[in-house]
């Protein structure tokens, strides 16, 4: 069964469809103006539009319960026009970098204590959980790293052949 908000087609439609995507596609130079700005854009991909919360408890795609204390903030991503089921690496970066950075809106959200220059942002996405480790730079203005593990599927079985060096 797919969560109420991926039913909602018309919401969907206003965000990837309509003025917000149309607009952050000439941020994001894929078209020069507004006006070239229609429903084509440079990939169905482009932009990807996040949609960020405070903690709240919240129940999985899969049906786990998982209570606010166990996240730092919540997200829904669009991506292919459409809801991401997870959330896409690039935009768990972004967000936890965002989430350490004092002054941005996910900042705020997560209720990050002032002065804090390393974490571990655990970030809420409709399957679960991902957590994301973030290091400031000593002024606490910069990121200096960030990480992630992830685990791994098997995308092939075979043999490799290395001749002796």
């Amino acid at each position: 069964m797919l969560p109420p908000c991926r039913k909602n087609h018309y919401l969907v439609q206003c965000i990837v469809e309509e003025p917000v995507a149309a607009y952050f596609s000439t941020k994001q130079t894929c078209r020069r103006t507004l006006m070239n700005a229609d429903k084509s854009f440079c990939s169905p991909a482009v932009p990807k539009i996040a949609v960020v919360a405070a903690p709240q408890n919240y129940v999985t795609t899969s049906g786990e319960p998982i209570e606010k204390d166990a996240i730092d903030i919540l997200v829904k991503v669009l991506s292919m026009r459409r809801l991401h089921r997870t959330s896409p690496a690039s935009g768990l970066f972004n967000l936890a970098a965002a989430v350490l950075l004092p002054g941005t809106i996910p900042h705020q959200l997560a209720g990050i204590s002032p002065g804090v220059l390393e974490q571990t942002i655990r970030i809420g996405h409709p399957d679960g959980i991902a957590e994301v480790r973030v290091c400031l730079d000593n002024a606490g203005t910069a990121i200096s790293s960030l990480g992630m593990d992830r685990t791994a599927r098997r995308i092939i079985k075979g043999k490799l052949y290395v001749s002796a060096l």
